[in-house]
């Protein structure tokens, strides 16, 4: 991201051809007012990563008060993205932060979303000025853990065969 852009998360994919071969990797880029007021940091729990369409969404945003001394209220805006720099969803608050704050926010995806990579950000505004971070996750069809399943499969045929062997 060139020039002077205003402060947001901006995303987008680049498209890397090897040969035959095709990949779109993608670009997330944070920019920062000149005089941030706010540490910001938004994590999407692992259990959250994979969700279905219409599914909740549950985050963690921790926010550190670096300038103002006492409470003051911001705004936080909570959107959602796809890499094609779509909004899927907005939904603002206001919360009042002294020194720090860690703060939960659940946020339900729309049951018509499409598969694929999204980005959570929380833009937090205090006055004309704000900080965003971002987190990704992203929308499956089936949120099945296969490999748990083979792995209790596997544990349940191994009980058996000690059973058997360990009779005779």
């Amino acid at each position: 991201v060139g020039g002077n852009k205003d402060p947001d998360v901006y995303v987008g994919s680049i498209d890397v051809i090897t040969g035959a071969d095709s990949k779109k990797v993608s670009v997330v880029t944070t920019v920062r007012s000149k005089e941030a007021l706010f540490d910001i940091s938004v994590d999407i729990p692992r259990k959250y990563k994979k969700l279905l369409p219409g599914d909740e969404l549950f985050a963690q945003l921790n926010l550190l008060n670096l300038g103002e001394v006492g409470k003051v209220d911001v705004d936080i805006e909570y959107i959602i993205k796809d890499f094609e720099g779509n909004e899927i969803l907005s939904q603002n608050e206001f919360v009042a932060v002294e020194t720090t704050l860690s703060h939960f926010k659940i946020l339900n995806l729309p049951s018509d979303i499409a598969y694929g990579d999204y980005l959570l950000i929380a833009n937090v505004k205090y006055g004309d000025v704000s900080s965003a971070a971002s987190d990704q996750f992203e929308v499956v069809s089936d949120k099945t853990d296969w490999w748990l399943i083979f792995l209790i499969a596997l544990f349940i045929i191994l009980m058996i065969l000690a059973v058997i062997f360990f009779r005779k």
